[in-house]
């Protein structure tokens, strides 16, 4: 089976190298499983954040890379990079580490028995919330890490608490 993990990025030059190092030794850990794949689509940094990315994509075949022309924010952009994820569910993650890799572990357990949908909401945030959001605006905006399973009739997600 493979995992799709999908990162938006803009000027994260300081993150994403230890992004890529704890994805992987996670990845790693779930090898006998699961084949993955790591999407980054990047808002046009202005910093040398696909510098790095390209650096490590020449070195781990695991790592893909969507430049955007321009900024097209941190909702859109990762939705985007979904499109290409060809895999069997796609996580996903935030560059800036406000959301642990550590969690895909926990993602992936809730997947495996059976929820086609898991969602990490935060208990405590300095964010304001919104009362009106579809469904994809709810995972990739309030609650921008989570697993969604590629298939047509979802069920009611898990929900992990952080």
């Amino acid at each position: 089976m493979k995992i799709n993990i999908v990162t938006g990025c803009y000027n994260e030059e300081g993150n994403v190298i230890e992004l890529i190092n704890r994805v992987r030794k996670i990845m790693e850990s779930h090898s006998s499983k699961y084949d993955y794949e790591h999407i980054f689509i990047d808002n046009a940094s202005e910093d040398k954040t696909v510098d790095l990315l390209k650096s490590e994509a020449n070195i781990d075949k695991n790592i893909k890379i969507i430049v955007n022309s321009r900024n097209f924010g941190h909702v859109r952009s990762p939705s985007y990079a979904l499109l290409p994820a060809e895999g069997d569910a796609v996580i996903s993650l935030v560059a800036d580490l406000q959301d642990p890799p550590e969690m895909i572990t926990d993602f992936l357990e809730k997947w495996e028995s059976g929820n086609d949908i898991v969602i990490a909401v935060k208990a405590k945030t300095e964010e304001t919330g919104c009362t009106s959001y579809s469904i994809a605006q709810l995972l990739m905006s309030y609650s921008p890490s989570f697993l969604w399973q590629r298939s047509t009739r979802p069920t009611f997600p898990a929900v992990i608490f952080q």
